[in-house]
């Protein structure tokens, strides 16, 4: 099953697929006249192709790495429902057994071990109800097969073995669940994790390819992947004003 990435790494995603378009197509462009600007700055040596490419490398793998966090916590919660439909199951196997033997041992008995009233509702407190009707049997047999029900008999190992299968059943389910709470919860602070690396790296090197763009002279480039509030948190697309199409190499009209 194909699992998308969530909304806000899909947008941050988006941001740095612009950044990095940019790079490759405004790179070689913005390149001579960087150049030419800091010439008497920098060694003559620096090869700012390299630089760009550089940066370029860095913010495409922190970002491929933030897509790769995000599709594992989907993968990771995906995981979660058969486990919590398990452990619903089995409370409901063990609330229905648990009822059945109740409607027929002594009120009195079930007073006198704590289990009149209703049956709890978390899972950890029927589990340890179960046991309470399990040691009622163990110690008073008799009271699963009282006189009134002579016309039929019930086997208590039976019904104390069965009821020891629920009560497992049910822990095990708990087990299950609790380890996915906690594999999730792994997964998702990794996640969160992979997306401030993405943001510092983002905002690190939109930063800096914008001010070398507006120092080769091209503002408008600059705006375009200059990091703002809303590209670095994730919230979407901004909406950009109309510029003109990039054309290089133009000649002034006669």
């Amino acid at each position: 099953m194909a699992l998308d990435v969530s909304k806000q790494v899909a947008n941050h995603i988006a941001t740095a697929r612009t950044v990095l378009s940019s790079v490759e197509h405004h790179g070689p462009i913005v390149i001579g006249p960087l150049e030419q600007e800091l010439k008497k700055y920098v060694p003559v040596a620096t090869n700012f192709s390299e630089l760009f490419q550089g940066l370029s490398t860095y913010l495409n793998e922190v970002t491929q790495n933030m897509q790769n966090a995000d599709i594992a916590l989907a993968q990771e919660r995906a995981d979660d429902p058969q486990y919590r439909e398990k452990r619903d199951n089995a409370v409901q196997e063990l609330t229905k057994t648990i009822s059945r033997v109740k409607e027929i041992l002594p009120d009195s008995h079930l007073s006198q071990y704590g289990l009149d009233g209703t049956l709890p509702s978390s899972p950890d407190g029927l589990i340890n109800y179960g046991l309470k009707i399990i040691g009622l049997l163990k110690e008073k047999p008799e009271l699963l097969n009282p006189p009134e029900y002579s016309f039929i008999q019930f086997n208590v190992d039976f019904v104390i073995e069965y009821l020891t299968a629920c009560i497992n059943n049910l822990s095990e389910s708990l087990i299950d669940v609790k380890r996915e709470e906690r594999e999730a919860q792994a997964t998702l602070e990794n996640r969160d994790q992979k997306i401030a690396e993405w943001k510092s790296a983002y905002v690190g090197v939109a930063s800096i390819l914008a001010g070398f763009y507006q120092l080769a002279g091209r503002i408008d480039l600059a705006d375009r992947i200059r990091p703002t509030v809303r590209k670095t948190s994730g919230a979407g697309k901004e909406t950009e004003p109309v510029t003109e199409p990039v054309v290089e190499n133009e000649e002034s009209p006669a």
